[in-house]
């Protein structure tokens, strides 16, 4: 596996490792100011509009666990890459849920 693919596989754990244990500035370091991210059909784009929209989106949740899988990465020969994952979020539903 390419050095580049490597890189990327590494970063997507990353993700998961830095957003669980609460350390969201070093995860949206993780994205360059270019990065479009893609969840539920919607498209967010550059590293401060993806650290916002993260925020809220999880802000009042407690903490949880990402379980990465499936990841296709494809590296492109002028710089830029893609890289498509299956995700798995588990958050602990309390004595309630």
């Amino acid at each position: 596996m390419p050095d580049d693919e490597q890189q990327i596989l590494r970063t997507l754990a990353e993700y998961g490792q830095c957003w669980d244990g609460g350390r969201l500035d070093e995860w949206a370091g993780l994205f360059t100011e270019g990065a479009e991210l893609d969840v539920a059909g919607q498209a967010i784009e550059g590293r401060v509009a993806i650290r916002s929209y993260m925020a809220t989106v999880q802000a009042n949740g407690g903490p949880g666990l990402h379980v990465t899988s499936n990841a296709v990465v494809d590296v492109e020969g002028d710089g830029t890459a893609r890289a498509a994952s299956t995700y798995v979020f588990v958050r602990d539903g309390g004595a309630d849920g």
